[in-house]
């Protein structure tokens, strides 16, 4: 009976671990857009789950990304030109704009403009774990 308690509090502290890692997805920066496909058009927006991240990527050009102003998601990478990375990991849901500083604006009310895009944060899905002869097995969903 103590090793199935042990076995279950170990897939329970190995499942929490899992869920507190996110994934990184990557956002690319170009002439004059944010994409999750290299100089997409039109954008692809991320849509990511809670605690996960965004990596933006400058492919070209001499950029930002910047928050809009008023948001509980606050992020700016400064200007810079490619090749370079920023990256934020978000923790609150909702849909974030963000901007270049260069080439769009924030157009107030928690918008942007010109060259701008959206981070879509959506709940984490749920983890489970499962002991299968005598394997610890780890069950994440993605939505």
């Amino acid at each position: 009976m103590r090793f199935t308690s042990c076995a279950v509090l170990a897939a329970t502290l190995a499942a929490s671990a899992v869920a507190a890692r996110g994934d990184t997805f990557t956002v690319h920066v170009y002439n004059f857009g944010f994409s999750t496909i290299p100089g997409s058009n039109p954008q692809v927006e991320p849509i990511i789950n809670l605690g996960d991240t965004v990596r933006w990527t400058w492919d070209s050009g001499f950029h930002s990304v910047t928050s809009v102003a008023g948001i509980l998601e606050v992020f700016n990478s400064g200007d810079h030109g490619a090749p370079f990375t920023f990256d934020h990991t978000f923790t609150n849901l909702g849909d974030w704009q963000y901007f270049c500083d260069i080439h769009g604006f924030d157009a107030g009310g928690g918008n942007a403009g010109g060259m701008s895009g959206v981070v879509h944060v959506v709940p984490a899905p749920s983890v489970g774990a499962m002991i299968s002869g005598g394997v610890l097995l780890l069950l994440r969903r993605r939505r």
